[in-house]
């Protein structure tokens, strides 16, 4: 199993043979839900789940933290990656010595199935491009609602302890996740290069909404390494909360980002104002 194999246990000289690899990369507005669904998607057997790979030379050079609790530029794992063939990257684009790298870690991790959630439609086209596997693009939207809260309490409430956010935030953020859509829908949805996962799907039913069946672990996660992303990345295994914070925004507020997210919202189908009947659900992996 691919947890059993520690980093210092690791052959560099003899790559693990395993199924032909796939990739996965993850597409959407930051605080989508995509360390999730990524976390989730990295519990199935001979999955890794590396987290926002385009920030690997950021992490690097800042000394940034692995899910593993190591510091990336001496966690045993990305140390032998780099070894075995992986090329530092210049930037966030330089998508070769990227790809570079997630191949030496799927080599070495001995999975068949690797995940990205760096988020961008570029990134992940260009990726699945330089690495010329069977690949597949899931595009993870969630209610512009449930992102602004989110940008809300995770920034400007620490800073200003109001419980709502104002009206500048809710305009901005909601105009950054419709710029998104727009750009995403053309991107990926009208060539249908991708498959849309809904978070408010996904926390009831994640095996369906993202299309992965399979054997999932209980308790710990076999294989945590992921680069950069939410820091829920490093307990991967935690319950999938339900996306409903948003419920207790005023009714006026609700319905303003519902009209500013339109077509989008729409489309989606997300309500204009919550229904008060809505209670919290939470799945846990298993």
């Amino acid at each position: 199993m691919i947890g059993d194999r520690k980093a210092d246990e690791i052959d560099e000289t003899e790559p693990i043979h395993s199924a032909p690899p796939r990739f996965v990369g993850i597409v959407g507005v930051p605080r989508c839900g995509s360390t999730m669904v990524g976390s989730y998607l990295g519990l199935g057997g001979r999955a890794i789940f590396v987290g926002e790979a385009t920030r690997f030379r950021l992490q690097y050079d800042r000394v940034g933290r692995c899910g593993c609790g190591e510091q990336i530029p001496s966690c045993g794992f990305w140390q032998s990656v780099l070894r075995h063939g992986g090329e530092l990257p210049e930037s966030d684009t330089d998508y070769s010595a990227i790809a570079s790298i997630l191949r030496s870690a799927i080599e070495l991790s001995g999975a068949s199935l690797l995940i990205d959630s760096s988020k961008s439609a570029v990134s992940a086209l260009a990726l699945a491009e330089h690495l010329g596997w069977d690949s597949t693009i899931l595009m993870v939207v969630r209610d512009p609602r449930g992102h602004v809260i989110s940008v809300h309490q995770g920034w400007r409430a620490k800073r200003t302890n109001d419980a709502d956010p104002d009206w500048a935030l809710l305009a901005r953020v909601t105009g950054s996740w419709w710029k998104h859509q727009a750009l995403d829908t053309w991107r990926l949805r009208i060539p249908r290069r991708c498959r849309l996962v809904k978070y408010d799907k996904f926390e009831k039913d994640p095996a369906r909404e993202t299309g992965v069946h399979g054997p999932l672990v209980d308790g710990e996660v076999p294989f945590n390494h992921s680069i950069a992303g939410n820091p829920s990345r490093k307990t991967p295994n935690r319950a999938i909360a339900g996306d409903v914070r948003w419920h207790s925004m005023p009714p006026l507020k609700q319905l303003a980002v519902f009209v500013l997210g339109l077509p989008f919202t729409a489309i989606y189908r997300y309500p204009p104002i919550a229904s008060f009947s809505v209670g919290r659900r939470k799945a846990h992996l298993r």
